[in-house]
């Protein structure tokens, strides 16, 4: 599902840097976006993906270290659940 979102995200982020508008899907059709705001808006609409292959290159890179750092941060979530803090 989230995957959904971020594909629907890159689309209308592509479109809307190409034409400089951000369609009404997104806006809503009483409201409308154009030019160099509508381009920056784009431009982070666009970024979810590129961002989580940044972050899958860096986990990969740092090897055991990304599976001790993801079980420790799992680990201090749950005992902060149990604990009720």
């Amino acid at each position: 599902m989230v995957f959904i979102a971020e594909i629907v995200l890159l689309l209308c982020g592509i479109w809307t840097l190409v034409t400089g508008r951000v369609p009404a899907a997104v806006t809503g059709s009483k409201f409308r976006l154009q030019g160099t705001n509508a381009r920056y808006l784009g431009g982070i609409m666009v970024l979810p993906i590129p961002l989580s292959v940044v972050a899958g290159v860096v986990l990969a890179m740092m090897g055991e270290e990304a599976v001790k750092f993801s079980v420790l941060a799992h680990a201090s979530a749950v005992a902060h659940v149990q604990h009720g803090r």
